[in-house]
């Protein structure tokens, strides 16, 4: 599970310990941005879950999961105009990679492309 807030501690990570037993949260992305929206979604083709932040008047962010969900990459994206209220993931051009729809309160929407190019015939994922 992942929240984020309005009070500027950035976003935290629940890992699921046993059923609905979570562990302590555990602080992803920078805290000093306000995460106001966020999506779940395998960004790099690499079967494992990534975290797309959308903040308050920061650029947003794609955090890469090293796929023990404790360490994560994060890779900028957009500006620091608006605040993203709401994330959509989905491959937009149909070049196999998730793209990013951001939709933001005093700004333009955008539409942020994955430059990465991912195989359509990979194997799908477990």
């Amino acid at each position: 599970m992942v929240i984020g807030g309005e009070t500027g501690n950035g976003a935290s990570i629940y890992l699921n310990l046993d059923g609905l037993s979570f562990s302590r949260p555990l602080s992803i992305g920078e805290e000093k941005n306000k995460p106001y929206s966020i999506a779940i979604a395998d960004m790099n083709g690499d079967c494992k879950a990534d975290v797309v932040l959308g903040n308050q008047e920061a650029p947003g962010a794609v955090l890469i999961n090293d796929g023990k969900g404790s360490k994560f990459t994060p890779v900028p994206f957009g500006d620091n105009k608006g605040t993203v209220y709401g994330l959509a993931i989905g491959d937009l051009n149909g070049d196999g990679s998730p793209d990013i729809v951001a939709a933001r309160s005093e700004a333009q929407t955008m539409l942020f492309l994955n430059s990465l190019t991912l195989k359509k015939e990979r194997t799908p994922c477990k």
